[in-house]
């Protein structure tokens, strides 16, 4: 394609590298989930020494997820994710995206002030945060609206609750995140 061949910054990639990338028609979850099926044994995150599999993410994502349904959270709901860069926030970002929810990730050094706008604007139903964080969710949870579980819930009768090997409930395609 000739858009493609006229980019001048072409000329400094290194000869293996393409210069196109065809996206596969996949959501982030259905993405992950092909990587971690292909490619299971293979290292996912390092943290602090310890190494995590792709399978292992996987499994955690999954119960993460089924966890979350089980508290009542249905898609469209947004999650609020409050956790530095460390294994647990692949976790809960896969859990959010897999339970068909809307992740938000926030910096866990906002200030309450930062939180009550984004919760607002966002309408977070759920916090996932660290210990340390909890004081400052603790003073918005007024504001976290919840509504009647029997409006916001009408396709969560058949919630998946587990331990090891609990897989969320799945959310048809292109309907995850909304």
């Amino acid at each position: 394609m000739q858009l493609y061949s006229s980019r001048v910054h072409f000329a400094h990639y290194e000869p293996q590298v393409p210069h196109r990338v065809d996206i596969p028609a996949l959501t982030l979850p259905e993405f992950f989930e092909v990587t971690a099926r292909d490619y299971p044994t293979a290292t996912a995150t390092i943290f602090f020494g310890a190494r995590l599999t792709y399978a292992q993410l996987d499994e955690a994502a999954d119960r993460f997820a089924a966890g979350l349904q089980s508290l009542g959270v249905a898609r469209g709901d947004r999650v609020a994710i409050l956790l530095p860069n460390c294994p647990q926030f692949l976790i809960a970002l896969f859990g959010v995206l897999k339970a068909g929810a809307v992740a938000v990730p926030l910096n866990p050094a906002y200030v309450v002030r930062e939180l009550r706008r984004i919760f607002s604007d966002s309408e977070v139903r759920t916090v996932v945060a660290l210990d340390t964080v909890a004081p400052r969710v603790q003073e918005l949870m007024p504001q976290i609206r919840q509504e009647p579980e029997t409006q916001r819930h009408k396709d969560a009768e058949d919630v998946q609750v587990g331990g090891r090997g609990a897989r969320p409930q799945p959310h048809p395609r292109g309907r995850q995140g909304g």
